[in-house]
């Protein structure tokens, strides 16, 4: 029953949580349709200052997000996609999500079939056919691994 209530609180935090970042898009929409101007990523990432980027990753799966323009869906998914890609750019990097979420946002790309650690991959052929942007988050994805994996030894 506890975990069932847990659920609904989240829900509802998500929820409100989105409702609120919607409001504020619609704002800086408004904005910058009174000045006949365009809307992109930049315009949004003040947004970044009250809200987290899980909180943008949520709120892209609502139909709050679903009702806005194209050009403003695409401009959030890639301050998004921007957030996530800079958290490879830190020296002690730590990931906000789960790889599958930078594997959907092709931040990095997925294991090939047959691997089960991007350590693995790195020592393959198939890693040295990559661009050197995913070799090198690979490379720190590797890192992150053997540091995780020494930790629960």
């Amino acid at each position: 029953m506890d975990s069932h209530l847990d659920s609904q609180i989240q829900q509802a935090l998500v929820k409100q949580i989105s409702s609120q970042l919607h409001s504020q898009i619609q704002q800086i929409i408004s904005r910058r349709e009174d000045c006949s101007a365009g809307i992109k990523p930049k315009h949004f990432k003040i947004l970044k200052k009250c809200f987290s980027i899980n909180d943008f990753i949520q709120y892209t799966k609502t139909n709050y997000f679903n009702s806005l323009d194209g050009s403003v869906k695409k401009s959030v998914n890639l301050l998004i996609d921007i957030s996530l890609s800079e958290e490879f750019e830190q020296e002690n990097m730590k990931l906000s999500q789960k790889i599958e979420e930078y594997v959907k946002r092709n931040i990095i790309p997925e294991l090939p079939s047959g691997y089960n650690s991007y350590a693995k991959y790195e020592e393959s052929d198939m890693f040295d056919k990559l661009n050197k942007v995913f070799k090198e988050r690979i490379k720190k994805l590797s890192i992150l691994e053997k540091n995780l994996n020494s930790k629960s030894k």
